[in-house]
């Protein structure tokens, strides 16, 4: 799920993860067996969403090391001879 929201006059987006094994709704963010596995998942699916917007974000915000594999994600998925 998404959600969207105003703060300060800038268009946010939130993301709810609905998954079985509950990766993100576990009383803790980080400290779990499988934090990589969590995280690139959920980078996945944030750009998998920026992706079927009709514009482009203007800022990806990549704060810390869970969401610093957008960075690199985002160059391979914006190659001229990507196929994906």
């Amino acid at each position: 799920t998404v959600f969207s929201a105003y703060i300060d006059g800038i268009k946010v987006y939130l993301i709810d993860m609905h998954h079985p094994e509950q990766l993100f709704n576990r009383g803790a963010i980080y400290g779990c067996h499988d934090d990589l596995a969590r995280f690139v998942l959920f980078s996945e699916i944030a750009l998998h969403f920026l992706a079927q917007k009709e514009s482009g974000p203007d800022l990806i915000h990549l704060h810390d090391w869970p969401t610093a594999i957008i960075a690199g994600l985002c160059k391979e998925s914006m190659r001229p001879d990507n196929t994906k």
